[in-house]
C-alpha cells in the first residue's frame, strides 16, 4: 500500500487511476463544510474514514486536538483496509500538518519507516497526530492482530 498525503483542494482535484483501489483518510476542521469526494468505483463508502479535530497540539478553550479515540478509529480502518487498498490518501486542509503526523505513524507502523514526512520542505507532522496514531496502534494490537 502506497501513502499520499494531499491537501483539500488536491484530492477534490485528484484524477483517480482506473484499477486502483484507494482508501481516503479526510481530516477536517469542525463546524467546516466536509471534503466533497467524487463518486469513483475506485472508492468504496467503507474505504473511507471523517475524522475532525483541529491543527493543535493541546486542548484550549476553543480548540482541540485529535483524541484517543480518533486515533484508535485510524488503527482499525487501517488495519481494515490495507490488504486491499493499493493507495491510501491521507488528507487536512492544507495537507501538511496533521495529514503529515498521521501519514508517518502508519508508515512507522506498517514498515518502521517514516522519514519522508519529516521532510520540513514539504511536511510539518503534527506531533500529537503522529504520538497518539502511533500509540494507538500498539494499544488495539491486543484487540486486533497487524
Amino acid at each position: 500500500m502506497q501513502i499520499e498525503v494531499m491537501s483539500r483542494r488536491e484530492l477534490e482535484k485528484a484524477k483517480l487511476n482506473d484499477g486502483v483501489s484507494y482508501a481516503i483518510i479526510s481530516i477536517g476542521d469542525p463546524n467546516f463544510q466536509p471534503i466533497k469526494l467524487k463518486k469513483s468505483a475506485q472508492i468504496k463508502d467503507d474505504k473511507i474514514l471523517r475524522l475532525e479535530f483541529y491543527d493543535v497540539i493541546k486542548k484550549s478553550f476553543k480548540y482541540y486536538p485529535i483524541s484517543e479515540q480518533d486515533s484508535i478509529k485510524i488503527a482499525k480502518f487501517i488495519r481494515k483496509i490495507r490488504k486491499n487498498t493499493d493507495v491510501l490518501i491521507v488528507q487536512c486542509e492544507a495537507g501538511i500538518s496533521r495529514s503529515a503526523g498521521v501519514a508517518a505513524a502508519i508508515s512507522k507502523w506498517m514498515w518502521d519507516k517514516d522519514d519522508i514526512y519529516f521532510d520540513f520542505n514539504r511536511f510539518i507532522p503534527n506531533m500529537k497526530c503522529y504520538e497518539e496514531t502511533l500509540r494507538a496502534f500498539y494499544r488495539t494490537s491486543n484487540i486486533l492482530t497487524k
